[in-house]
């Protein structure tokens, strides 16, 4: 009977001493909310797009005009500040296919878009931006990859460093 008793105590303390070791291991990777504090501040990424573009060109001064569509590759670099108070500016700049596209927010008059994150899965988060939600995979404090989802009408990868 005490030999069942030592055993029964032993496995207890084995299985409260692996419960204890996988809350400590897994729990913060999980829901710390460190990833979301490691946004902040600001970057700088580039990278290239894949995309099926579709424009209608009106014609004008030594422009013919007309209809073009297919797929374009765009090397990209984005300047962006994301802040603590949810607020972000986002300045990008894509060139490809004889083309030069520049998108900035906010634009000027209007308030800042706000950026939120909505998972959180070990180095990975799920933040929402103005273009929807995208998958950032973290490398340390001050990298992170930019992941499109497969709904997204965009095809790539951007990579982004911190500016001290």
């Amino acid at each position: 009977m005490r030999r069942k008793k030592t055993v029964l105590a032993v496995v207890g303390l084995v299985g409260l001493a692996v419960t204890a070791a996988t809350v400590l291991y897994v729990y913060p990777r999980l829901w710390s909310k460190s990833l979301g504090d490691r946004l902040p501040g600001r970057w700088e990424g580039s990278g290239t797009q894949r995309t099926e573009m579709n424009l209608d060109v009106e014609p004008g001064p030594g422009v013919p005009g007309g209809k073009t569509s297919g797929p374009l590759s765009l090397s990209t670099s984005v300047q962006a500040e994301f802040r603590s108070d949810g607020t972000y500016t986002w300045h990008e700049r894509l060139v490809g296919g004889g083309l030069t596209l520049r998108l900035s927010f906010p634009k000027e008059g209007e308030d800042p878009p706000r950026w939120e994150v909505v998972q959180f899965r070990g180095d990975r988060a799920t933040v929402r931006l103005h273009f929807g939600e995208v998958d950032l995979q973290f490398h340390g404090r001050d990298s992170f990859s930019v992941i499109f989802p497969e709904s997204a009408k965009v095809t790539g990868e951007l990579n982004f460093r911190r500016v001290p």
